[in-house]
């Protein structure tokens, strides 16, 4: 369902070189990219890579903070309690109309690293996810400070999409306290792991584990994308 939304997202746009997909070798839209292809008429390379990386987690939050470096487990504690301290809250499992919301209000604050295109791919892909992961931040007045979106498959848990109102909290590191709340109810369901898609920055990245995945170039059939196509499957 994931990567249907993300097919018709690019059959909305007009340009060439329309997506980009990692996908993890077992994964359910890895499955049934052939069938999806074939439908939507398109014309796709792929080559192997290893964009995803995996957080192993452990069988309490208490020791997964215990496995992280000195400075990283400080600053964990440190902004958390902070957080609290300041009355905010963490909620789970926010209603999708909600979550949007939310998204489009903080990419009002002109939210780092974000765009209008980024948060309606990643909303497309959210609408049609089985199991959609949909979590954030709350001020003690309540608006919202930060939002994280993924969704589970089989035993997999994936964060694609995290957007924090860094600049109105610089000092606050929403970014960590949210990944601190939903690395700990993850660990209560007992989930060993979770995958961040393309990737994640410092200081995780440090222990994390790259995962094979399969980069897949997607576009409408043209005879420029059919030159890329070779260009792409013969690594240039």
């Amino acid at each position: 369902a994931v990567f249907y939304a993300a097919l018709r997202a690019l059959l909305a746009r007009r340009r060439t070189l329309g997506l980009r997909l990692q996908l993890p070798p077992d994964s359910y839209e890895l499955e049934t990219l052939p069938s999806l292809v074939q439908k939507f008429k398109m014309e796709y390379a792929a080559v192997p890579g290893s964009n995803h990386l995996l957080l192993p987690l452990a069988a309490t939050y208490e020791e997964f903070l215990a496995g992280l470096g000195a400075r990283t487990r400080r600053n964990f504690r440190y902004y958390r309690r902070k957080f609290e301290s300041e009355g905010h809250a963490y909620v789970e499992n926010l209603p999708f109309d909600e979550f949007r919301s939310a998204a489009h209000t903080l990419l009002q604050q002109r939210v780092v690293g974000a765009d209008s295109d980024g948060i309606a791919r990643a909303l497309a892909m959210f609408s049609r996810a089985r199991n959609p992961i949909l979590a954030g931040l709350r001020a003690k007045e309540g608006h919202w400070l930060s939002l994280l979106g993924g969704w589970a498959e089989r035993a997999r848990h994936i964060i694609f999409f995290q957007m924090n109102s860094d600049r109105h909290y610089s000092k606050s590191s929403l970014c960590l306290v949210l990944r601190s709340y939903f690395f700990e109810s993850l660990i209560r369901r007992n989930i060993r792991s979770v995958v961040f898609w393309a990737g994640v920055g410092e200081p995780l990245n440090r222990y994390s584990i790259p995962v094979p995945t399969l980069n897949v170039y997607l576009d409408k059939p043209q005879k420029m994308w059919r030159v890329v196509r070779h260009l792409i499957a013969g690594g240039v």
